[in-house]
């Protein structure tokens, strides 16, 4: 029973810091649209100033101090290192960190937008706006490469393997972004 407890509490420190992740992600996005920067290079700018510095700290630092307070204060407690403890929800949070890079290869907007609904389009104009490439927030992703990196370097000294996982993310980040770029995205 206390295993399962054990087990829910990283789920749910893994899904909360997901959820903040997105959250901090739509709030920074509104907020750069809301400066109104002149050109494309000083909004993709803001849009990394605002969310590497907020997607780090929730990434990286908050579920430490969410352990450590679990812990009782204690840095050194096994407990970290058990099958529910930091190290599997860090563990965790680097993998689904893939996810954000997945998408970037399979982009379901622009699927949806050339493969379904330009299927339904009447007119010319319709249909080129349908085909026309999606919008490539750089700032968003090199956030996205920081947070990624900062898990691996991190908590790469208390769990090695954390560098290996951290290296086949930056791997699949760069496959999926040149994928990514080549079909659907235009800047």
């Amino acid at each position: 029973m206390h295993l399962a407890v054990s087990q829910a509490n990283t789920l749910l420190v893994t899904v909360v810091t997901m959820a903040f992740n997105a959250i901090i992600t739509t709030v920074s996005s509104i907020f750069v649209e809301m400066e109104g920067q002149d050109t494309m290079t000083q909004s993709e700018a803001s849009s990394f100033d605002k969310l590497s510095p907020g997607l780090v700290i929730n990434s990286v630092i908050v579920p430490m101090f969410v352990y450590w307070f679990l812990a009782n204060g204690d840095m050194s407690d096994q407990s970290w290192y058990e099958p529910a403890g930091l190290i599997a929800s860090t563990m965790i949070l680097i993998v689904a960190k893939y996810s954000t890079d997945l998408l970037l290869a399979a982009n379901t907007t622009a699927l949806i937008n050339k493969f379904v609904k330009a299927r339904f389009a009447y007119s010319d104009a319709k249909l080129r706006a349908l085909w026309k490439p999606v919008k490539y927030d750089i700032g968003r992703q090199y956030a996205n490469c920081v947070v990624t990196f900062a898990l691996g370097l991190v908590y790469g000294p208390l769990y090695p393997p954390a560098y290996a996982l951290t290296a086949i993310g930056l791997g699949v980040k760069l496959y999926c972004t040149r994928f990514g770029l080549s079909h659907w995205f235009g800047i």
